[in-house]
């Protein structure tokens, strides 16, 4: 079944997500044609956030992985729109008591499927900024998959790199699947690539991974995957804002809210 004929099927079915892909798609298109007009014009101001999704079955792409998030409390969600929709919470804490760029990082992921149980978890790490341009967040979460049995442990490394425009965010994950006394495993290997354009963040990610029990080369052409991202900040402080992520077999957006 092809993308296109997914999502009409999908948008017939979930009034909700249909309102919302609707409206995220208005606005990032009169926000992309307007910054277009005004690129080399004005100075880019830098955006200090974060983003790290730690969820079944693993580490997801986005923009600022390894910052810390401007405000202490962040409300990371996300739908999914493929052959089986998903809802994705995460709650966010970034406690830096001295704001030295140090700090603790904590998350409780929450994964909805229509149909099945969900997936639940915690997870902790440390955030750790080496100067005004690189940045670094590591996480370890564990996730507990009611529909499937089975516990994840997904810890992930996250770097953001900001050289003028472009904005560079490199991952390695480790995921342990334990699950009716089989364990699984995979070693990804990712890299966030975008273009900013005033309040707009426009580019891709690509990924690939390997079984390290099992570790052939020809896994790494197998796994590997690939797609586009854009993300539109809603205010100057860039505290709230959307973000769409789209291949060839599903689409989601994604909503962040700091505070």
């Amino acid at each position: 079944m092809t993308l296109i004929k997914r999502i009409k099927e999908l948008r017939a079915k979930y009034k909700v997500a249909t309102a919302i892909m609707d409206g995220v798609t208005a606005f990032t298109a009169v926000n992309a044609g307007a910054v277009a007009l005004e690129e080399f014009v004005q100075p880019q101001q830098q955006i200090v956030e974060t983003i790290t999704d730690a969820v079944v079955p693993s580490a997801q792409a986005d923009y600022f992985d390894g910052c810390r998030g401007p405000n202490m409390f962040q409300l990371d969600q996300r739908i999914t729109l493929s052959e089986t929709p998903s809802y994705t919470l995460l709650p966010k804490i970034f406690v830096d008591n001295n704001e030295d760029g140090h700090g603790f990082f904590g998350v409780t992921p929450f994964m909805y499927t229509p149909g099945q149980k969900p997936a639940v978890g915690v997870g902790a790490g440390m955030f750790v900024d080496l100067n005004e341009y690189v940045k670094i967040l590591g996480v370890v979460p564990v996730v507990y998959n009611a529909e499937g049995e089975a516990v994840n442990v997904n810890p992930t490394v996250y770097a953001t790199i900001m050289a003028g425009k472009v904005l560079i965010d490199p991952r390695v994950s480790y995921l342990a699947s334990f699950a009716k006394g089989d364990v699984t495993h995979n070693l990804a290997f990712g890299t966030t690539l975008g273009v900013m354009i005033n309040n707009v963040i426009v580019g891709g990610d690509i990924e690939t991974g390997i079984d390290p029990s099992n570790a052939q080369s020809k896994q790494l052409e197998k796994n590997l995957k690939y797609g586009g991202i854009i993300r539109v900040d809603l205010d100057a402080q860039h505290k709230n804002w959307v973000q769409a992520y789209f291949n060839n077999n599903s689409l989601s957006v994604g909503f962040r809210a700091n505070f």
